[in-house]
């Protein structure tokens, strides 16, 4: 089970509104200001809002990171067989190795990391449910799965 190591990477202190810019600063190890300077070339390359899924997607697949699907918990209690397992869970689905090289972490209207043993955010989010989340698979690795989900699109 990860910890929170609370940090805000926005340099006026602010808490809302940022979480992506947040994430993108803590995971690729820069400055708040080159993170959402990353998601406006990226906007502007892809006509994208800067916090769209669309926009998030594109950044995390063209750096090496794959979409993964929800994970699942089998849990019994209160007639629910099957419940979404929380963000402080997330490293009994993942490997050490994806680990150690950062996992982004989406729950409902909110994005964050998790590195080592630890998940970074600026608030108390480890009991929020994981919608899904990406793991480093390299640059190769990712355009690739990025080129198969085009390729079935075209053909649906």
């Amino acid at each position: 089970m990860l910890k929170l190591k609370k940090v805000n990477l926005n340099p006026m202190g602010r808490n809302t509104g940022d979480c992506v810019t947040r994430m993108l600063a803590g995971l690729l190890k820069i400055t708040w200001k080159d993170a959402i300077q990353l998601q406006c070339t990226y906007a502007i390359e892809t006509g994208y809002s800067l916090c769209s899924n669309e926009l998030i997607d594109h950044i995390l697949t063209n750096r090496g990171w794959k979409r993964m699907k929800q994970p699942k918990q089998s849990i019994h209690y209160s007639g629910m067989s099957r419940v979404r397992a929380r963000v402080l869970e997330i490293d009994e689905f993942v490997t050490s190795e994806q680990l150690r090289k950062g996992v982004v972490i989406f729950t409902n209207q909110h994005v964050l990391f998790a590195r080592d043993n630890y998940y970074q955010d600026s608030w108390q989010s480890g009991t929020r449910a994981i919608n899904r989340y990406y793991v480093y698979v390299g640059i190769k690795e990712s355009r690739k799965s990025a080129t198969n989900k085009k390729e079935k699109g075209v053909r649906k």
